[in-house]
């Protein structure tokens, strides 16, 4: 079944900040973090989600955060919990390629209550930040197309389409 088109893009070192982006959020490393509050999170930011909606429910948390983890070379090193004051509003999933000089947004999500506050590009730059860290040439993601907030985010933040791909499922009926 089809379920979603996918944009892959790309931003390059070049536009990466030197320094942490000013910014209100604070990024709390999972390691430091209870892995159910992650869980949590992620599951949270599911809700009424705009990205690849169709797939909504197919898995259990633990299997999305195990093929998460399966994903470049980082584990969990470069898991984030994103607050705000003592709030958790979301996260960020990085994942370590340096055979390629990419790092890879796995997955960003805000709650559905902090949402539309503009966190989106703040999380994207602090991510693009982290690759310059790791020396990296380039961060890259795939986003459904038709996630036009996640899109607006991404392109503010200086990201472009570099490929376009179909995403299909094969489910086992129950």
């Amino acid at each position: 079944t089809h379920i979603a088109d996918l944009f892959y893009l790309v931003a390059i070192s070049r536009q990466f900040p030197s320094s942490p982006p000013a910014s209100q959020l604070r990024f709390v490393s999972i390691s430091q973090a209870d892995s159910r509050a992650l869980a949590r999170v992620v599951e949270g930011t599911y809700e009424a989600t705009q990205d690849c909606e169709a797939i909504e429910g197919v898995r259990q948390i633990d299997d999305v955060l195990a093929g998460y983890r399966a994903i470049g070379q980082s584990d969990t090193r470069e898991w984030y919990l994103v607050r705000y004051s003592d709030e958790v509003i979301g996260c960020l999933l990085l994942a370590d390629h340096p055979p390629h000089g990419n790092l890879e947004l796995v997955y960003m999500g805000v709650l559905p209550s902090w949402r539309g506050r503009g966190w989106g590009i703040e999380i994207a730059q602090w991510a693009q930040w982290r690759a310059g860290v790791l020396g990296r040439e380039r961060l890259v993601l795939a986003v459904d197309t038709h996630n036009s907030p996640a899109m607006a985010a991404y392109v503010a933040a200086g990201f472009h389409a570099w490929d376009r791909r179909n995403v299909y499922i094969r489910t086992q009926k129950p």
